[in-house]
């Protein structure tokens, strides 16, 4: 009979932790969704970038300062 209320008790005391944890679930969630938006973000700004560099590498090599 105290095994029984053992598992009763300890089914009980579990809920709480599975809500918390289905919450950290969604939190960590959010964060991929958010590292990704960044890192898509960050992409397009070294790809403007690079590209920027190219154009004034091209310009330069063009009008004879480059080497």
């Amino acid at each position: 009979m105290k095994k029984r209320l053992r598992k009763k008790n300890s089914s009980l005391n579990l809920f709480p932790l599975q809500k918390q944890l289905e919450k950290e679930a969604e939190e960590v969630e959010r964060w991929i969704i958010e590292r990704k938006k960044f890192l898509k973000k960050l992409a397009w700004v070294v790809g403007i970038i690079t590209f920027l560099l190219i154009i004034s590498h091209f310009y330069l090599r063009v009008n004879g300062v480059g080497v």
